[in-house]
Formats: C-alpha cells, structure tokens, sequence
C-alpha cells in the first residue's frame, strides 16, 4: 500500500485516499509552451516512470520518488475541500557532484521531448530549445548542506509540474501543507504491473488469433444445386425402366 510519511511516522493510505491518489496521478495536465511550441498532454505517472528509469539509467541513484506539498493535502482531506495548485513532486537522489545536476537536466528536457505530439521532427529540437519552451523556472542549490534542485514545468493556469530533486534539505517544514509526504514508489509499480499484465494478456490474444488463423483453413465445399437440377442425378436403372414403358405404349398404341 502506498505510504504517507511525516518527520515521525508511517502510515498506509485508506482506500479513498488511493484512489484520489491515483486520479491525481492519472490525470492529464497540460504544459504549454511559449510561442509556437504545442501544449504537452502529461501525466504525472508517466513522466515520473520516465525521469526516475532515466536518471538510473544514467548512473544517478533514486531513493524513492514523493508527492508533497497541497497536492499530498489534497489527497489526504479531499473532503474538506482541500484544493492543490503546483503538482509538487520529490525525487530523493544522490548528488554527490555538481555534474550530476546537469544529467537531471537533460534528463528532464531529453523526457519531455517524447510528449512532444507525432509529426513534430525531434531530431533538430535541442535540450536548450526545450527548456527555452517549457521550463518556468530552474533552481540548483549545492552546498554543504543542501543539495537539491528544482524544474518547474508551465502551465497557464498556475498548475505547474514541479520536479524536485533533493539530496539534503536543512530547512524544516514551515507550514502544516508541506508537513506531508506521500512515498508513491508502490504506486508506481502496480501501474508497471498493470501494463505488464496487459501487455501479457495481449500477446495472449496474438498467439490465439495466429493459432486460430492457421488451423481455420478455408475448406471447400460445393454448392447446392437448385431443386430443378435433381434429376440429372437419377440412377441409370431408373432411365431404362422409363425408356421401356415409354416404348410398350407406342407398340400399344
């Protein structure tokens, strides 16, 4: 079950909290790009799969990935009205150089690349470009203390995708909406077991049709001949038997 976290403790999430979670999750929010750059269609669950998968690609070790912020309120007293603007996301990492501040970046721009709509050529569309067209704001700290860095992804409704990348943070929690933090790393994988399951139950499907295409050959069969042509499929026997009447009338006669 997905984990809340706060200084002291942890705890499962209800059901109803789950699932807010994972509308939240699923729900796709818009990065517009300035000028003539088009609006990405994101969802936080997709470009976390991919920044995290990225980042350990690229030798950068991920702890764990959480949400925080008004957002984590929001999931955990959405009855109250609870309302959340920024689309706060913490991505626990080691940096223990400030070379790895510039991996994260390009990381970050070199994903959103692959949320950019078919047709767009990516082949000329730099990480400068990118963050030119869609980064709010950038933020790298990287002292003795604190290690961390932040992209803020636009949106024109003040919803921005905030992307945190934290080593150290001495600061302490200020206000009681960031006193919360919810570890969505088993979230993350039951959607990556859930793709899976369907991926495998496609191929299934594939197997059956190409078993079912080879085995279902198209037999012939002859058609029906209509009811007038019957006769001609009399036996011989019967044709010798109607000659023979057929004569002994006209002797008769």
């Amino acid at each position: 079950m997905t984990e809340l976290s706060t200084d002291r403790r942890f705890h499962s999430l209800t059901q109803e909290q789950v699932q807010t979670l994972d509308q939240v999750l699923t729900a796709v929010i818009p990065i517009h790009g300035r000028g003539n750059f088009p609006t990405l269609e994101v969802k936080p669950k997709d470009i976390i799969h991919m920044v995290r998968d990225k980042l350990i690609e690229k030798g950068i070790k991920v702890r764990d990935v959480r949400l925080n912020g008004s957002t984590a309120s929001h999931v955990l007293v959405k009855e109250n009205g609870t309302s959340y603007k920024d689309l706060d996301i913490i991505f626990g990492v080691e940096l223990p150089k400030q070379e790895d501040f510039q991996i994260i970046k390009d990381v970050v721009l070199r994903c959103l690349l692959d949320f950019l709509p078919r047709g767009v050529n990516k082949d000329k569309i730099t990480a400068l470009t990118m963050k030119e067209a869609y980064v709010q704001k950038m933020v790298k700290v990287f002292t003795e203390h604190d290690r961390w860095s932040l992209i803020s992804l636009s949106n024109n409704s003040g919803k921005n995708v905030e992307l945190k990348f934290v080593n150290s943070l001495r600061r302490q929690f200020e206000f009681s909406v960031d006193s919360f933090q919810i570890i969505l790393d088993r979230m993350l994988e039951s959607y990556l077991e859930a793709e899976r399951r369907l991926g495998s139950q496609h191929e299934r499907l594939e197997d059956r049709a190409s078993v079912h295409q080879r085995t279902s050959q198209p037999r012939v069969v002859p058609a029906k001949l209509p009811s007038t042509s019957l006769d001609l499929d009399k036996p011989q026997s019967l044709d010798k038997d109607l000659a023979q009447s057929l004569s002994h009338k006209r002797r008769q006669s």
